[in-house]
C-alpha cells in the first residue's frame, strides 16, 4: 500500500488537480503554530467547505442537511500550512441550518473552538449556493439517491412532498471517498477526468472527526425522549427466551446414504404461528433462522414448488430429521461479565424426530418425539425480486461466475482429492438463473401438543405465547419509531438507512423515525469449542460502565479524542464512514459483489441490501439465526455475523444483523444507473419489483386456508387463513 505521505506528494505533482492543495500544502515544511495562535488569527477566510464529490449537490435539496448529518456531505478544512497535530485540536461545529429550496441556499452558523475550551468559540456565518432548486409550489427531502425512473408507489413521487418545516432526521451518504474543496459561494473547481483517486478514501480515517460529531451520531433526535416508550431489558431477553430454541437440521446427502446423516446447528425463533381451530393440539410454529443454518436442509417440498421458489438443491438432498432444544435452566436475564464462558449453562435438552441421539455430551438430554415432524421451508429469501432489478448486475453476475469456476476447479484439482474435484465439478456445471440472497429463512413445523410431554408442552405453549406478548405490546403502544401500523404487521416499516439518507420521506412512520438504535438485544445458542450448546445473549455488564472500548469506538476510525464511554455508545449509530454501522456490496460497490456456495449446493449471490453492524454482541457460531430487538421493543432484525477476531465468550465485539424491510429505493454509489429496490420481507405488499415474502408465500402454500393433518395420515382442509401477526387472515 501506498504510504499517505507518498500519495500526497503524487497528488502534489498534479498541477490540474486544485481541489487538493489545502491539503499539499499539509505536506510541505508546516508552520510552528499551537492551536491555540492558530484560533487567535483565525477568521472566516481561513475556512473552507470541503464537500463530498460523490454528493452531486445540484440533485440535492438544501433541506436535507440538518445540523445532525452535514458532516455526511461536507467538511470544514483550515487553508494555512499548519501542523496537522494542531489543527485537529481545532473543532468545527456547524448549526442553525437555514434551507431555502427555492433558491437552492443553505446557510449556518460555524462555531470554530480549541479542544477543551469551547467557550472560547467564534461564530462565523457561512452560505452555500447550487443546491437543487425546487418550484414554488412544492419541496422535497429526496437527494440523489431517491430519484427512480418509475416513481415507484413506495418512493415519494414528484407531487407528493413533505410539508415546509418539518423533521427530516438524519440524511445523506458518508463513505470514505474523494472530496473537493468548495469556494464560499460553494462552486467547486474542475476535477480532471483522469484523476487517480485515494487510497481507502478521503479524508484518511478520523480526519476531521470530533467529539461532538460522534455524540450526535450516537444520539436520538429530540422527539424520541417524549414520543416513545424503552421496554426494560430483562423483558425483551425473557421474551427473546420463550420465544427461541437451538434447531438441529438433518440431511441424507448424496455421499452418506442413509443411516448417517448430516446434522447442523444454529438457531431459531418463533416469528408467527397458527392453531387448528378444530383442535387445539395442533399448531403451526413458523420459525425463523438463517439461510447458512438450513444451508444443506432443501428439496423440502414437492419439486414444483421448490423448483419455481428457486428453493431446490440439485444433489437431491433430503430432509432425515429435526431436533429443537432449550438450556434446562432458565436464565436470570441479568447482564453478565464478559468472558464467563467457564461459568456458562452447557445443560440443554433437546427434542429430536428422526434425529441420533448425542451420546457423547453428558451435558445434554436427548428425548425422542413424535410431537413434530420434518419441517418445510416455508420461505426463504433467494430470488425476491423481478428480473428487471437482478438483470441490473447481470455483467458483474456473469464475470464473477466465469472467474469462480475457473478459480475453484484450478484449486480442488491442485488437491488431487477425487471427491473434492468431483463435487465442484457438478456446482461449477449449474447453468440456471444466479439470484441475490438475504440471511433469512422460515420453516414451518407441524406441531401436534398431544403427543408433547409436558417440558416440550411447556415450551411451544412459552413460544406462543412470546409471540402474543410481542404482538400485543406493537398494537397497544401508542407511538412507536419507524412503524405504521396501517401497514406494518407488528414489524417496522422503516429501516435505519433509508432514514438516515433522508429517502423514503412520504411513509407516514418517516417524520419521527430514527436512524440509530441505542440498544439492540440478541441472545441464542452458540457452541463452545467442545461443541456444547450453551444460552447467551450480548450486553456484557461491561457495556453499562464508563470504560473506553476501542473496539467499539471504531478504532482507527475514530480518535481517541472523540471516543465516548461504553455507556454512551449505541449499539447502531447513525451511519456515516467513522461509524460504519451498515455495509452493502449491492450499495457501496456492486462490481465487488461474490459468489455464494453454502446455500443448497447452488450458486448464489452474497448478498442483496444492507447489513448492519451492532456492538457488543459478539455470540458465537451456533447463535446464527436469532433474532434481534431494539430498546423499543421492536424485532429489527435476524442475526446472522460476527467479528472474525471473536472467540467463544467474547460478546464485546461487533456482529451483525440483516433487517426485514429497506423502504426506499437507493442508487449504487459507485453506479447511479443501479437501483436497492425496496423490500420487506415479511409482506410485499406495496413493493413492485418484489415478487415472494412470507406473506405471500402463505397464501401460495394454502390459497383457500391451511391444511392439518388427519388421524387417517392424510390432511384435513381449513378456511382459516388466521396467524399471529395476520389476526385478519394472510
Amino acid at each position: 500500500m501506498i504510504k499517505k505521505s507518498a500519495w500526497f506528494n503524487l497528488l502534489c505533482g498534479l498541477s490540474s488537480v486544485s481541489f487538493i492543495a489545502a491539503s499539499c500544502q499539509k505536506m510541505q515544511t508546516p508552520v510552528n503554530k499551537s492551536a491555540e495562535e492558530i484560533f487567535s488569527t483565525l477568521n472566516k477566510n481561513d475556512i473552507s467547505v470541503v464537500f463530498n464529490k460523490d454528493q452531486d449537490k445540484t440533485k440535492i435539496l438544501p433541506s436535507v442537511i440538518t445540523e445532525k448529518n452535514y458532516f455526511n456531505f461536507f467538511n470544514f478544512q483550515v487553508n494555512q500550512n499548519l501542523d496537522q497535530k494542531e489543527l485537529d485540536n481545532i473543532n468545527f461545529v456547524a448549526k442553525n441550518f437555514v434551507a431555502d429550496n427555492q433558491s437552492g441556499t443553505l446557510s449556518f452558523k460555524l462555531d470554530v473552538s480549541v479542544e477543551n475550551k469551547p467557550g472560547d468559540a467564534k461564530d462565523f456565518d457561512f452560505r452555500i449556493d447550487g443546491f437543487m432548486k425546487s418550484d414554488s409550489s412544492s419541496t422535497t427531502t429526496n437527494n440523489t439517491s431517491a430519484t427512480v425512473p418509475e416513481h415507484d408507489p413506495n418512493d415519494c413521487p414528484p407531487d407528493t412532498m413533505m410539508d415546509k418545516g418539518e423533521t427530516t432526521g438524519t440524511a445523506g451518504e458518508t463513505t470514505p471517498s474523494n472530496q473537493n474543496s468548495l469556494r464560499e459561494d460553494g462552486v467547486p473547481p474542475p476535477i480532471p477526468a483522469n484523476f487517480p483517486g485515494f487510497p481507502n478514501g478521503f479524508p484518511f480515517p478520523g480526519a476531521g472527526v470530533t467529539k461532538e460529531f460522534i455524540q450526535k451520531q450516537n444520539k436520538y433526535p429530540d422527539y424520541v425522549k417524549d414520543r416513545y416508550t424503552t421496554v426494560d431489558k430483562k423483558v425483551i431477553y425473557k421474551e427473546i427466551y420463550d420465544r427461541t430454541f437451538s434447531i438441529r437440521p438433518g440431511v441424507f446427502t448424496e455421499n452418506n446414504g442413509t443411516t448417517t446423516p448430516v446434522v447442523g446447528q444454529g438457531t431459531g425463533w418463533v416469528l408467527d404461528y397458527a392453531r387448528n381451530s378444530a383442535n387445539s393440539n395442533q399448531l403451526k410454529l413458523f420459525i425463523a433462522t438463517n439461510l447458512h443454518v438450513i444451508g444443506m436442509y432443501g428439496n423440502t417440498n414437492t419439486k414444483e414448488i421448490d423448483d419455481m421458489l428457486s428453493y431446490s438443491d440439485p444433489t437431491g438432498n433430503k430432509p432425515s430429521g429435526f431436533g429443537i432444544g432449550k438450556s434446562k435452566n432458565t436464565p436470570t436475564f441479568d447482564p453478565q461479565p464478559n468472558n464467563q464462558k467457564d461459568s456458562a449453562d452447557v445443560n440443554m435438552v433437546y427434542y429430536l424426530h428422526n434425529q441420533q441421539k448425542n451420546d457423547r455430551n453428558f451435558f445434554e438430554e436427548d428425548k425422542d418425539t413424535d410431537a413434530f415432524t420434518n419441517p418445510k421451508i416455508i420461505f426463504a429469501a433467494v430470488d425476491y425480486l423481478d428480473d428487471h432489478a437482478l438483470n441490473q448486475y447481470k455483467s458483474q453476475i456473469d464475470e464473477k461466475w466465469e472467474e469462480f469456476k475457473t478459480r475453484k476447479l484450478q484449486e480442488a484439482r491442485a488437491t488431487n482429492d477425487s471427491e473434492e474435484i468431483a463435487r465442484w465439478e457438478k456446482f461449477t456445471q449449474y447453468d440456471g438463473k444466479i439470484s441475490f440472497y438475504t440471511d433469512f429463512g422460515i420453516l414451518e413445523l407441524d406441531v401436534d401438543l398431544s403427543k408433547a410431554d409436558d417440558t416440550l408442552k411447556g415450551w411451544i405453549t412459552d413460544s406462543t405465547k412470546a409471540v402474543d406478548s410481542y404482538v400485543n405490546r406493537i398494537k397497544t403502544t401508542a407511538h412507536l419509531p419507524n412503524y405504521n401500523p396501517e401497514t406494518g404487521n407488528f414489524f417496522p416499516t422503516l429501516d435505519y438507512i433509508s432514514k438516515n439518507q433522508g429517502l423514503a420521506s412520504c411513509k407516514p412512520s418517516y417524520k419521527y423515525g430514527i436512524d440509530n438504535a441505542k440498544d439492540i438485544y440478541i441472545a441464542g445458542y452458540p457452541r463452545n469449542n467442545s461443541l456444547q450448546t450453551v444460552w447467551m445473549q450480548n450486553n456484557p455488564s461491561e457495556r453499562y460502565t464508563e470504560m473506553l472500548d476501542q473496539d467499539a469506538n471504531g478504532r482507527f476510525r475514530v480518535p481517541r479524542q472523540a471516543w465516548l464511554p461504553n455507556k454512551d455508545l449505541f449499539s447502531v449509530p447513525s451511519y456515516s464512514s467513522s461509524t460504519e454501522s451498515a455495509t452493502s456490496r449491492t450499495w457501496f460497490d456492486a462490481n465487488n459483489i461474490s459468489i455464494y456456495t453454502q446455500l443448497w449446493n447452488r450458486p448464489f449471490i452474497d448478498r442483496y441490501g444492507f447489513n448492519y453492524s451492532t456492538k457488543f454482541s459478539s455470540l458465537y457460531h451456533g447463535a446464527s439465526g436469532s433474532v434481534v430487538y431494539n430498546d423499543f421493543g421492536q424485532i429489527v432484525g435476524i442475526y446472522d455475523g460476527i467479528d472474525s477476531r471473536a472467540d467463544f465468550g467474547d460478546v464485546s465485539k461487533t456482529g451483525t444483523f440483516a433487517p426485514f424491510v429497506q423502504a426506499a429505493n437507493i442508487r449504487a454509489k459507485n453506479d447511479p444507473n443501479i437501483v436497492n429496490y425496496a423490500y420487506n420481507l415479511i409482506d410485499k405488499k406495496g413493493f413492485p419489483h418484489q415478487t415472494r415474502s412470507y406473506r405471500s408465500n402463505l397464501s401460495l402454500f394454502y390459497p383457500n386456508g391451511f391444511t392439518w393433518p388427519a388421524s387417517n395420515g392424510g390432511t384435513t382442509q381449513s378456511s382459516s387463513k388466521v396467524t399471529a401477526i395476520f389476526p385478519n387472515g394472510y
